[in-house]
């Protein structure tokens, strides 16, 4: 089945049709810009290609008679430089186990049970580093998880994983790529953050302030920058924190209910980077 409808814009002296197309296979709408001709020639240009986002749960809680609740889970890991596969050269992996948390509302017992393991590798890496995946989020019907190392979100599935966006640094014009740490989802948008801080050297001197951006990716995979910075620091200002002592953040999610952002750091330091003894703080 096919639907075509046609609208006539007007600007200035010009009209430009619009044709929105419909394909009842997939729901996918195709918008076509058509210009004015110009030596018998007419020029035909998509515009956008839209559907509804798809809100559908990848995974269902279970409640029982008995008063049990039966939870799925889903884990990923970031192995840091352990995420090289040793038994193929360029080749980085992250595992991920799957199964549920089981609770028992009338004893109080809890317990997780584990039924699959899957373990994903692919060969993208950034200085010798990759597949250290930091985060879970089901975006649009698919399961999402973003590498720390290289800016790759990847769609996970089975055995397998698709890689959909590449992220770069700061305002993405930069060819570094972007440290992903958290994901979460406003208004059918995601946002993807980092740890959250100014980047310095080994002693903690200012560098910049890539890492306090953030990427709002579209679930068409359009990514746009967005500055953070005085967000941040307003937000570890009421802690009284100040530069050069820092916030490490790889948490925050967004409250629908509470319509509010809500973060989880990692490190909350009340002294200056230093990278020989970050790791034992």
């Amino acid at each position: 089945m096919f639907i075509k409808i046609l609208f006539l814009l007007a600007f200035s002296d010009h009209v430009f049709s619009a044709v929105l197309r419909s394909y009842s296979s997939n729901g996918n709408f195709n918008i076509f810009l058509t210009a004015p001709m110009v030596n018998n020639t007419r020029t035909k240009i998509e515009v956008k290609t839209v559907r509804p986002y798809n809100a559908s749960r990848l995974y269902t809680s279970y409640h029982l008679s008995d008063g049990s609740i039966i939870i799925p889970l889903v884990t990923i890991s970031d192995m840091d430089t352990n995420s090289r596969d040793l038994l193929h050269e360029s080749t980085w992996i992250s595992t991920s186990l799957r199964g549920y948390v089981f609770f028992n509302t009338r004893n109080n017992i809890y317990k997780i049970v584990w039924l699959a393991q899957h373990n994903y590798t692919y060969e993208l890496g950034y200085q010798n580093r990759g597949m250290e995946l930091s985060d879970l989020k089901v975006f649009d019907g698919n399961l999402l998880s973003p590498g720390d190392k290289t800016g790759v979100i990847y769609k996970l599935r089975n055995n397998y994983v698709v890689p959909w966006v590449i992220n770069a640094d700061g305002d993405g014009e930069n060819s570094k790529p972007f440290k992903a740490e958290w994901m979460t989802i406003k208004n059918e948008e995601l946002y993807v953050g980092g740890y959250g801080k100014e980047f310095t050297d080994q002693r903690g001197n200012f560098m910049d302030n890539n890492p306090m951006y953030i990427k709002v990716i579209s679930r068409f995979g359009e990514i746009r920058s967005e500055s953070w910075v005085e967000r941040l620091k307003r937000l570890r200002s009421s802690i009284g924190i100040e530069f050069p002592n820092y916030i490490i953040h790889e948490s925050c999610q967004w409250s629908d209910i509470h319509r509010k952002w809500f973060f989880l750091p990692r490190k909350v330091a009340f002294e200056p980077f230093d990278n020989r003894t970050e790791e034992m703080r």
